[in-house]
């Protein structure tokens, strides 16, 4: 059996999105979510919606729905136990996700426009033509 504490730990700290693209589905930006071609039916336009906020996908056309542990269990046709185990590895593994969120430097304005300079430097320099 599986602890409680792994589940939510898998939960809330598998993202969604990154496991559905790393799926091969193509996700577009929708207001505050995502749309793409649900892999469960035959679909043609992109009714499958990920809530990156809550972490949760919905598909409008087949009305599968359900956490990243219930994607997992669908797309690859295993048990709850087994979408457990898997989402606990590698590369969604929920330690993961929060650390490199919080690695991530807040730049003043200062530093982000030198940041654009030394770009547009570099880009200039790169693409000078030289004969």
């Amino acid at each position: 059996m599986i602890e409680r504490e792994t589940i939510t730990a898998v939960k809330n700290g598998v993202d969604l999105k990154a496991l559905v693209e790393a799926r091969g589905i193509k996700l577009k930006k929708n207001g505050k979510g995502y749309f793409g071609l649900c892999p469960f039916h035959t679909d043609k336009n992109p009714s499958l919606s990920i809530n990156p906020d809550k972490n949760l996908f919905q598909c409008f056309g087949c009305g599968a729905a359900g956490d990243v542990i219930r994607f997992v269990e669908m797309f690859d046709r295993v048990d709850f136990t087994e979408a457990v185990k898997r989402l606990s590895k590698q590369p969604f593994n929920p330690s993961k996700k929060n650390t490199s969120q919080k690695e991530r430097p807040n730049l003043s304005v200062k530093d982000k426009k030198l940041l654009a300079r030394v770009a547009g430097y570099y880009q200039h320099s790169l693409t000078a033509d030289r004969r």
